[in-house]
């Protein structure tokens, strides 16, 4: 007896509703068992001429009766949410789908913005400054650090508010700490800012008191009891430690101190 599938719209529709950004996603989520009988695994082939044109139609990422935001707009948002990447950028979606068709902006922007010849990379997008030097080039570092330096700004909060302004003029790179590897000293030296700071002249750390309690806080809510237990958890939350400003390895940071042991009291 042949199988029986939901019409096209319908189908379609609820697919859209899951959030799924990707031919692969949708692979993995059709081998989880979640997947309706009336849902074909193989849409392509079950509503070949009724319906189907592409993947991105299918998730709702590539199509939009409409259309989408134009892709200055569209970057312009992005820049200022601070995201650092396409992982990011996929959590965020995925968190934020309503809201992101509300403003009419795919949550899968890269094919949308690709097929009318204005996308770059996802740190063009981000403004993240992750981009391929062949496609964009950046100031010198004395050049750039001369401009950050006539913004006034104190601390890397002022810094990181200013870049998600959109007034980062395309020139200079959000994380000049990566761009600049040789020639950074710390965010005090970039701002120029001679007073007091909370981050490490040479690494961008946190100061032991700061750090302290923040693995404290990082300990209570994942359950961490010992340094074997935040080596495991720092392998797989490298982005929750570079955004809180934590070394992975603070026992090798904060040599003068006895580091675990105090911060287990």
């Amino acid at each position: 007896m042949k199988k029986k599938f939901r019409s096209f719209e319908d189908a379609r529709k609820f697919v859209r509703d899951l959030g799924l950004v990707s031919q692969i996603e949708w692979v993995k989520w059709c081998k989880t068992h979640k997947r309706p009988d009336d849902i074909p695994h193989s849409p392509e082939q079950v509503y070949r001429n009724k319906g189907w044109t592409t993947f991105g139609d299918w998730f709702g990422t590539g199509y939009r009766r409409g259309g989408w935001l134009s892709f200055e707009e569209a970057r312009k948002y992005a820049r200022k949410l601070g995201l650092d990447g396409h992982k990011e950028w996929v959590e965020y979606a995925k968190k934020n789908k309503k809201l992101l068709e509300k403003l009419k902006m795919s949550i899968s922007p890269q094919p949308v913005y690709k097929r009318k010849g204005t996308w770059i990379s996802w740190g063009d997008f981000l403004g993240s400054g992750t981009i391929a030097a062949s496609k964009r080039e950046f100031w010198s570092f004395e050049k750039a650090r001369s401009f950050a330096r006539e913004l006034g700004l104190k601390s890397f909060a002022d810094w990181k508010e200013y870049r998600q302004s959109g007034k980062l003029p395309q020139k200079i790179p959000t994380n000049p700490n990566r761009t600049y590897k040789k020639e950074w000293k710390g965010m005090r030296d970039w701002l120029g800012n001679e007073s007091p700071s909370l981050f490490d002249k040479s690494a961008n750390f946190l100061p032991w008191p700061q750090a302290k309690q923040k693995i404290r806080e990082l300990g209570k809510k994942y359950g961490l009891k010992n340094r074997k237990d935040w080596t495991k958890f720092a392998q797989t939350h490298k982005n929750l430690l570079e955004k809180s400003y934590l070394p992975a390895n603070p026992w090798r940071i904060y040599t003068k101190e006895r580091v675990w042991s105090k911060t287990k009291k």
